[in-house]
């Protein structure tokens, strides 16, 4: 399951015609925070996106309401009642964003990452740096700008795996094009996308793409339902750029407007996407998932470990976490498919992003034998 690129090291081209961008005006940029990761040397990933603090609420007194549309489409909603206040049994809070979590995630397991995207000069923006500190993220492509940190409120209810989450994007939707570095790019084997969505941040996810596709480093999207509802055009395109997508069904569904798991990944195919990871189902139990390996001709889907899940929040991303792992040391696409199950659902069985991440393969190894996994593999070309 080798994705790895023969090359790392080339130059940008200049025909992507993508100079310096000039000086913007407007929200004022505090400062560029100092690199973290200092060393010249290699990097697993680099991953861009929005970095923000999670603030979780664990509600039991909201009402859920369910209904069927006209086209016979099951939909779920919370309800509050007018002029009424609910008890809030906990709250908790960790450093959150996907691109964040990737990097963290990954540097969990020993790799080295880099983190590009925008946070505030505030105390919650002060506490993400402090994790990328904590894990030796280089931060070369992060920028802190007089404006609040992001915040992600979920809403956790009795109903397990269901959960909502009120985003607010803040300094990440600041981030443009020119706080890149394309040196750090370069650097990388994998770049991994996820979900800015102001103009100026898809152009900067267009830009590092267009230096990453010239200098050999693979690209991969991990669009969340935020880029995929509010710029799916332009989430298509940036797809269309991917070698590697990785997603939940319901994201796969919204960005490919297809029924079904199997109709969406094919339409990914016929994109050009070459690895594409779908994880899978709903409820309390932990997801299974179907991965695509068009590279070695095969698809395998993967049984859900018996294993009720806690939170979800950031399950995708350690999945798409494990994914990686298996890539870059080369393990194979049948051990891929299991740990990227294992590692979301020990990412589901801790209350908050990045608690469940397991800091080395014994561990997954351990509860895949605890929790094991079926896999099915069949030829891509009888899918």
């Amino acid at each position: 399951m080798d994705a790895t690129p023969t090359s790392t090291s080339a130059s940008a081209s200049t025909s992507t015609a993508r100079g310096t961008p000039p000086e913007t005006t407007g929200t004022a940029a505090a400062a560029s925070c100092p690199t973290i990761a200092s060393d010249d040397g290699p990097l697993h990933v680099v991953a861009i996106g929005s970095v923000c603090v999670d603030q979780i609420f664990d509600i039991d007194d909201m009402m859920r309401l369910e209904m069927v549309d006209r086209l016979g489409t099951e939909k779920k909603y919370l309800a509050i009642e007018v002029s009424t206040k609910l008890n809030v049994q906990n709250v908790s809070f960790f450093p959150g964003g996907s691109a964040a979590n990737i990097t963290v995630d990954l540097a969990i397991m020993g790799l080295k990452t880099a983190f590009f995207g925008g946070i505030g000069d505030d105390q919650p923006g002060k506490e993400c740096v402090a994790e990328f500190t904590k894990w030796k993220i280089n931060t070369d492509g992060l920028h802190i700008f007089d404006s609040p940190t992001g915040v992600s409120v979920i809403l956790k209810t009795p109903w397990g795996r269901e959960k909502s989450i009120m985003g607010f994007k803040g300094a990440s939707n600041l981030y443009e094009e020119r706080y890149c570095q394309a040196a750090v790019l370069k650097r990388a084997k994998y770049f991994v996308w996820t979900s800015l969505t102001s103009p100026e941040g898809i152009a900067a996810i267009e830009y590092c793409c267009n230096i990453c596709a010239d200098a050999g480093v693979v690209i991969c999207g991990s669009p969340s339902l935020s880029i995929i509802q509010n710029c799916r055009d332009q989430a298509i395109l940036l797809m269309k750029k991917s070698f590697i997508a990785s997603m939940n069904q319901e994201e796969l569904a919204g960005l490919t407007d297809k029924p079904t798991v199997k109709a969406g990944i094919k339409e990914l195919l016929k994109w050009g996407v070459r690895i594409i990871q779908i994880l899978t189902g709903c409820g309390e139990k932990a997801s299974g998932s179907v991965l695509v390996d068009s590279v070695h001709d095969v698809v395998i889907s993967t049984s859900a470990p018996g294993v009720v899940i806690t939170d979800p929040t950031g399950s995708g991303d350690a999945a798409m976490c494990g994914l990686f792992y298996c890539l870059i040391n080369d393990l194979g696409p049948e051990v891929a498919a299991k740990y990227g199950v294992a590692m979301a659902t020990m990412e589901g069985t801790k209350v908050g992003v990045r608690k469940g991440i397991p800091s080395s393969t014994r561990e997954i190894e351990e509860f895949l034998v605890k929790y094991p996994v079926t896999i099915v593999p069949q030829p891509l070309s009888t899918y």
